[in-house]
């Protein structure tokens, strides 16, 4: 055989001159049936007992979400869009009361005389 180095340092091996003289003429190795690219486009040689591989198919498994029962990550799944709305509304509802409360709570402890208009200075006020 021989072997030639290309300009840009690729390392070429022919088994013969009949295999040198089809790369310099640029001939594609699949059209000549003695070559193993050929073999290999139309399944020559190959062993006939492999069968085509199964795909396997991935099942899809539900996971838990952190903080959230598995029963109700189900629930919620299954609910339909008039459910899911009327759920939505009445959490909307809920937190509006609690802040409700909790404004109410904080108007009395003003009143009461809490943070009386005092102004604090800031960390900086007294630097250059």
């Amino acid at each position: 055989g021989k072997v030639v180095i290309r300009v840009d340092s690729k390392m070429l091996r022919f088994r013969s001159s009949k295999d040198q003289s089809y790369y310099y003429q640029k001939a594609k190795a699949a059209k000549f049936a003695w070559t193993l690219v050929y073999r290999r486009l139309h399944k020559k040689g190959m062993d006939t007992s492999t069968t085509r591989k199964r795909r396997r198919v991935v099942k899809k498994q539900m996971r838990q979400v952190q903080g959230i029962d598995m029963a109700l990550v189900q629930k919620i799944r299954k609910e339909t869009s008039q459910q899911r709305k009327q759920r939505r509304d009445n959490a909307l509802k809920e937190l509006r009361d609690r802040r409700a409360k909790a404004r109410a709570a904080n108007k009395g402890t003003k009143a009461k005389g809490g943070a009386q208009g005092k102004k604090f200075a800031s960390k900086h006020a007294g630097k250059g």
